[in-house]
């Protein structure tokens, strides 16, 4: 089973016979066997991100060791390329627990490389709560070098999750979290998509900030691929940060279908984003 973003999965027979992936109407809603011009099987499945996640949660979940000993040679197969740290925002089918292998490591001092990680919102509708209960005894910047606590994110609400449509109830549970934040000296990370409705994420923020200043804290937005310069310049002038990657050169092909040849020559915009300064 490997898994490309939240949009593909190549799987291999022997994996769709212990998943039971028999047919097509085996597969979760909203996701389906590609196909080739002469209508045979790839043998990758495509689907929406929330069929991707269905699928990934009927992966077995391994045993202690099993996962210490993955998380083990995961990290040193990234230490052997020459990387000395990472960080981990946080993401779909990953429950506080699943941290425990990481932990472990790091207190047996056999981490290869540094790591930072985020709290990823585990409930929807139960975002303060479990924030609050999961952070009573872990401060901002808790650690050491080898391993660091770097706040919330990359979902802070799931009412804000890469919702380009946020009603006012979600902007305003979003805003409890993000003053709750602030009020503890937190990070906050927010993965957002489009630009044409990145404004309700920055009015938020532009409340919050004008009761606590937010650019102490480096908060940030992530991806954002299309950003204009209007969006940046709002940032700028709020003190948060752009989070960007090399996501987009696996993803050219559906970002080009989605947007056109000519949005995919500016995505990411990171030159204007440094002559914005």
């Amino acid at each position: 089973y490997i898994q490309l973003f939240y949009g593909y999965v190549l799987i291999n027979a022997e994996g769709r016979d212990r998943l039971g992936l028999k047919a097509e109407a085996d597969l979760p809603d909203g996701a389906k066997f590609e196909r080739d011009r002469e209508d045979h099987a790839t043998g990758w499945i495509v689907g929406s991100g929330a069929a991707i996640v269905s699928l990934y949660s009927r992966l077995p979940k391994p045993q202690m060791e099993q996962a210490i000993d993955g998380t083990r040679q995961f990290l040193r197969k990234l230490s052997s390329l020459g990387l000395t740290g990472v960080i981990d925002p946080g993401g779909h089918n990953l429950a506080p627990e699943d941290y425990a292998a990481l932990v472990h490591l790091w207190r047996e001092h056999e981490l290869p490389l540094r790591v930072v990680y985020s709290i990823f919102a585990p409930r929807p509708g139960k975002e303060l709560e479990d924030f609050r209960a999961t952070t009573q005894f872990l401060p901002m910047g808790f650690g050491d070098d080898w391993l660091r606590f770097n706040g919330i994110g990359e979902c802070v609400t799931w009412g804000m999750y890469n919702n380009d449509t946020p009603s006012e109830a979600d902007k305003e549970a979003f805003y409890r979290v993000a003053r709750w934040a602030a009020d503890q000296g937190l990070t906050l990370t927010v993965h957002w998509n489009n630009d044409r409705s990145v404004h309700h994420l920055l009015d938020v923020f532009e409340r919050v900030n004008r009761e606590v200043p937010i650019a102490p804290l480096r908060w940030s937005i992530a991806h954002l691929h299309d950003a204009s310069d209007a969006s940046l310049q709002r940032m700028k002038a709020l003190g948060v940060g752009w989070l960007t990657q090399d996501g987009l050169y696996f993803a050219a092909t559906s970002y080009i279908a989605e947007r056109g040849e000519a949005q995919m020559q500016r995505s990411p915009p990171i030159g204007s984003a440094l002559r914005l300064g």
